[in-house]
């Protein structure tokens, strides 16, 4: 466990954080709401999951059975992975005084080709420095 992450994280994957001016956002369908799709600001990655906040006005009223799908991630440079990977939402984060509600979801499954490259990206991202916090 890294020096920095609490005992009780019982995260396996290298986490890396990004703020909103990184531009890292993601798709995501909805399939039971009636709001078809958004995109939304993704704060932090790893290969076992994210975690994304979505603007109160926005009105999108999720429960932890809803089901989720992540169709692309995105950033302000080139990358960008389009795909379909199931998400279960394991915390939500709503703070009244916040202007957005922020969403834990892990990976159900995730395509050896989209892992790689989320793999490819994570690298980067510390090669590059961002915050992150190992396994």
């Amino acid at each position: 466990m890294h020096m920095n992450q609490p005992e009780n994280d019982r995260r396996i994957h290298t986490r890396v954080f990004f703020s909103p001016g990184d531009g890292v956002h993601g798709s995501f369908d909805f399939p039971t709401l009636e709001i078809s799709s958004i995109s939304a600001n993704i704060s932090d990655l790893s290969l076992g999951g994210l975690f994304f906040s979505i603007n109160r006005k926005d009105g999108v009223n999720l429960n932890p059975d809803a089901p989720i799908i992540l169709t692309e991630i995105t950033t302000a440079l080139a990358f960008q992975i389009k795909t379909n990977i199931e998400l279960d939402i394991r915390r939500i984060q709503d703070f009244k005084i916040l202007d957005v509600i922020g969403f834990g979801c892990k990976f159900k499954r995730i395509p050896e080709e989209d892992n790689d490259k989320l793999a490819r990206f994570i690298s980067w991202a510390i090669d590059n420095g961002r915050n992150h916090l190992q396994s």
